[in-house]
């Protein structure tokens, strides 16, 4: 994202973040997660492991890519809920690195499903407006507070969804 997208975008996070309660922001946090899962369900069970062409992540790299950034936001978002701590600073791409070993689907969709767990619940006990002065660095968007981490998540849920949905076409059995 070139500095105007980048500004458009917080914008955008700091708007709506504000705009929707945490319970609605949730909501449509879990209807992307829910996508997700029927995506995925979508795909055979040979195909999740194998990239539908060279250089592009497999259905199992994307979902476990989404399982780490999810647990590292579920994570961040509830310290500072729970406890009114401030999370370490996101400082780049790399800190949601992909493992080299194959992974399990079933491991990995228990694992994202823990973390949206926790979440809803530690969301459903807060006050709207709590913790809003606790904030932490996303390496490209800069210092944010729980309510627009929490709208992150979704849109970055939901790039991946669509990035799911796109490959679906080349997995017809």
């Amino acid at each position: 994202m070139n500095s105007e997208e980048i500004a458009q975008f917080r914008g955008y996070l700091a708007s709506q973040s504000m705009k929707r309660t945490p319970i609605q922001l949730y909501d449509a946090l879990e209807e992307a997660y829910r996508q997700l899962l029927e995506t995925v369900d979508q795909f055979p069970e040979t195909a999740f492991h194998q990239p539908h062409r060279e250089g592009v992540w497999s259905i199992a790299e994307i979902v476990e890519h989404v399982m780490l950034f999810m647990a590292r936001y579920e994570q961040a978002i509830c310290m500072v809920l729970e406890q009114g701590l401030h999370p370490p600073d996101v400082s780049d791409r790399s800190e949601n690195r992909l493992r080299q070993e194959p992974v399990n689907r079933v491991e990995l969709l228990t694992a994202l499903q823990s973390s949206i767990q926790h979440l809803a619940y530690t969301i459903q006990q807060a006050e709207p407006d709590s913790h809003l002065d606790v904030t932490w660095k996303h390496f490209e968007l800069g210092v944010m507070h729980w309510r627009e981490w929490l709208l992150l998540a979704r849109v970055h849920l939901l790039d991946h969804v669509r990035q799911l949905q796109t490959m679906r076409v080349n997995y017809v059995e």
